[in-house]
């Protein structure tokens, strides 16, 4: 067996997800591009890294789950997991962290939808 130290597992980490977060960069930039206009490519991967970092901190584990919370913290805040509503969402609903970052971005989806109505 081997060992691998602290830092080059990180380097690892984050070489396996680079090809992920440049995916989730090209939708954003195809599906929401007035949304994203102003940020440049490099610091649009510095939020989706960061974004993806919180969203793994929290339990989110597959890639739709991280992507959404991409879109949660470019919509809302990059820190919208702090807000009080959202924490004790968070600690009270007992679901798999996927399935409660679905049902965030669904509400908040139709919170959109009610105000575009109305």
């Amino acid at each position: 067996m081997f060992v691998i130290p602290s830092e080059q597992f990180e380097q690892m980490k984050q070489r396996l997800r680079e090809p992920f977060q440049q995916r989730v960069l090209m939708a954003l930039r195809e599906t929401v591009p007035g949304e994203v206009a102003d940020l440049d490519d490099r610091a649009l991967l510095e939020q989706i890294a960061t974004a993806h970092e919180r969203a793994s901190e929290h339990g989110v584990v597959t890639e739709q789950g991280i992507a959404k919370w991409v879109l949660l913290c470019l919509a809302l805040s990059p820190t919208f997991d702090e807000l009080p509503s959202i924490e004790k969402f968070w600690a009270e609903t007992n679901l798999a962290a996927d399935v409660k970052v679905s049902l965030l971005l669904d509400s908040f989806m139709g919170h959109l939808k009610a105000g575009a109505e109305s």
